[in-house]
């Protein structure tokens, strides 16, 4: 009963936030200082881990941090950079991400990145799924991620699951 009750929620949450959102084309959401670019993920399977790639802009004469992100559909979410060194793949967890004053930040293939782990649902393409990102001083933001299929050539696949994980 009450695993309904929460699979129901979710799933209001879901078409609402996806009514919100713009089409799977970049899009932009600012909410009070801070702006997100065109957050997306990748298609994946219940119980495998996902990733979140996004630009955020801090439109405040303050630094900001970003420093959780959650969403009803994996078990946690972490900050990731991955790296190359001496040829081998490596993905190292990241406490926090500066968000400095008038600037930008990319988390992208290849970089930092928000990693979804042990989803509780699919991710399928042309959803939008509810994610919350918490800064320090801009506090909860829940945004709509858009879930895309994307072809091999940015070498986003990397960034699932081909690294060590050094955590």
């Amino acid at each position: 009963m009450i695993r309904l009750r929460g699979v129901a929620l979710f799933l209001i949450a879901v078409l609402a936030i996806g009514a919100m959102a713009a089409p799977a084309a970049a899009h932009e959401e600012k909410t009070g200082d801070i702006t997100f670019v065109h957050p997306w993920s990748r298609p994946a399977a219940q119980g495998q881990n996902g990733v979140i790639y996004l630009e955020l802009r801090n439109g405040g004469a303050a630094e900001d941090r970003l420093i959780a992100v959650s969403t009803p559909l994996a078990t946690k979410a972490e900050f990731h950079r991955s790296t190359m060194e001496d040829g081998i793949h490596r993905m190292e967890k990241v406490e926090s991400i500066a968000l400095p004053a008038g600037g930008t930040v990319t988390l992208e293939p290849g970089g930092l990145h928000v990693m979804l782990i042990a989803l509780k649902f699919m991710l399928m393409a042309e959803e939008t799924i509810p994610v919350t990102f918490t800064f320090e001083r801009s506090g909860d933001i829940t945004t709509g991620v858009a879930v895309e299929s994307r072809g091999g050539g940015d070498h986003s696949s990397l960034d699932d699951h081909d690294y060590d994980h050094d955590h």
